[in-house]
């Protein structure tokens, strides 16, 4: 990476305030085109990072509080929330500018790197899905897999137009 990827080229990713700033939002962002996946795109404009701003800190306040109820859940439903934020946090952490990786001279954030991440999300909202489904009555569950299916229906959707964008390069760029 740092020999041929990088080179002698330097990657700015500022004081160490700024690369946290960087990671909560990089961090956020993914996470939030896991679970709303509109308008994707491989890879993104990027963002301001200097001088940090409080805005920059909510991914942190939220992640800070996800695990804190999820800690205090964790003899029951908690315990899987934290195995899938643990998950994403160990994959994410990797590219979310803690480091220099060469393509941060021109984005932050790219599609294709929140792939195993994603796995946690997916892990923590089969968990959940469980879970309902195994408490309601029978009309419950007839709603919750209608829902599952009308959810698991529109990703198929989305991901046939999404796929049609890899048809070529001029389709693609």
């Amino acid at each position: 990476q740092q020999h041929r990827g990088i080179g002698d080229e330097p990657i700015r990713l500022g004081e160490p305030l700024a690369r946290a700033a960087m990671a909560g939002t990089v961090g956020g962002f993914y996470l939030w085109k896991i679970i709303c996946p509109i308008d994707l795109m491989p890879i993104y404009a990027q963002w301001s990072i200097e001088p940090p701003t409080l805005w920059h800190a909510l991914p942190w306040a939220v992640l800070g509080m996800i695990g804190w109820v999820a800690w205090r859940r964790r003899s029951g439903w908690g315990r899987h929330l934290l195995l899938g934020m643990s998950w994403y946090l160990a994959f994410v952490v990797l590219f979310v500018g803690f480091w220099p990786i060469s393509f941060f001279r021109f984005t932050w954030a790219m599609d294709h790197l929140a792939y195993v991440p994603m796995l946690g999300v997916i892990g923590v909202v089969v968990a959940g899905v469980n879970s309902i489904l195994r408490a309601s009555d029978h009309h419950g569950r007839l709603l919750s897999w209608l829902l599952w299916a009308l959810v698991v229906t529109t990703l198929l959707v989305s991901t046939r137009a999404q796929a049609g964008l890899y048809r070529d390069e001029i389709t693609f760029w």
